[in-house]
């Protein structure tokens, strides 16, 4: 995301505090492919990737007032609820030893 982008998030943001669907629409298809790309890697799981995308714009919509624009971008913020979220994957340790 770049700093370009940061002043319409704050928009976007400003609309969902005040209840405006369409903005979360907006920020959805903004940062969507982020959330969703941190949870497949923290899950390895497409379904539990899609399940924990879900849950954080649900999470963003139900509690905007967590994020604070002076602190982070909206889609590190999103990132950051979207790594909190998901369950790792097991590590596979000792894998191809014989």
């Amino acid at each position: 995301m770049t700093r370009d982008s940061m002043p319409r998030d704050a928009e976007l943001h400003a609309r969902v505090v005040a209840g405006d669907l369409a903005a979360l629409e907006e920020v959805f298809e903004r940062h969507c492919p982020a959330v969703y790309a941190q949870a497949l890697h923290a899950t390895g799981d497409q379904v539990k990737a899609e399940d924990v995308t879900r849950d954080v714009f649900a999470g963003y919509w139900e509690r905007p007032m967590g994020y604070d624009p002076v602190e982070d971008s909206l889609e590190d913020y999103l990132v950051a609820l979207s790594a909190g979220r998901a369950p790792t994957r097991p590590r596979n340790h000792g894998a191809g030893r014989a």
